[in-house]
């Protein structure tokens, strides 16, 4: 209730759950919470209004400028070696877009072989959370790693490392783009999904090793 005093809006309150029956908010001397029913409302309000939203950007389709704050998160090396790289290029296509790229890293180590799921416990003297870390160190000589084709993929090709137990298979890192529930696509998010989506699956390195 942005702008509205504050005696509106316990007037304004008072009567919706008059209306409603039930009681949206808990009062207490120090704050007010929403009560379980207030929950569920406030979550059905919002679904309504996302609803209206979509059917507004549906009718609208089509005349949307692709331009605004775009929020994209990545890991650190996918994002620096896949989606940075990549960024002039759409950038000069959508130039009234504003790209925050947020990275961070989390490391797996699970594998399948003969359709059994297998986790390799992490032993030795140095290992790190972050992929180009682990590609800083496999190519120190510390020891092998278990990382995606595309962050060894120039190494792989000049012959600083090679692919070892190929017989074993990783289990799969699908790239997915995903947002808010209950949020309409803006035109800038289904431009870059658009865009990312035929640019990684033209890339040569990230296809398997044969």
């Amino acid at each position: 209730m942005g702008g509205l005093p504050r005696t509106n809006f316990q007037i304004v309150l008072r009567a919706l759950e008059n209306e409603l029956g039930g009681k949206l908010i808990a009062r207490s001397t120090r704050k007010l919470s929403l009560t379980d029913e207030g929950q569920r409302y406030y979550s059905e309000c919002r679904n309504i209004l996302a609803a209206v939203d979509a059917a507004e950007h549906s009718f609208q389709s089509g005349r949307e400028t692709v331009a605004g704050p775009l929020r994209i998160g990545s890991s650190v090396s996918f994002g620096r070696l896949q989606i940075a790289s990549r960024l002039a290029e759409f950038l000069q296509r959508y130039p009234q877009v504003q790209i925050d790229l947020q990275l961070s890293d989390q490391n797996l180590w699970s594998y399948e072989k003969d359709g059994q799921h297998h986790d390799v416990r992490i032993q030795g003297n140095a290992q790190s959370n972050n992929s180009e870390a682990i590609r800083e160190m496999v190519l120190g000589g510390l020891g092998i790693s278990l990382s995606p084709v595309w962050l060894f993929s120039e190494d792989l090709k000049v012959g600083r490392v090679v692919a070892l137990l190929q017989d074993y298979q990783t289990l799969p890192l699908p790239i997915h783009a995903v947002s808010p529930a209950n949020r309409r696509q803006s035109a800038r998010v289904n431009a870059f999904v658009d865009f990312m989506t035929q640019a990684l699956a033209a890339a040569p390195e990230l296809q398997p090793i044969r």
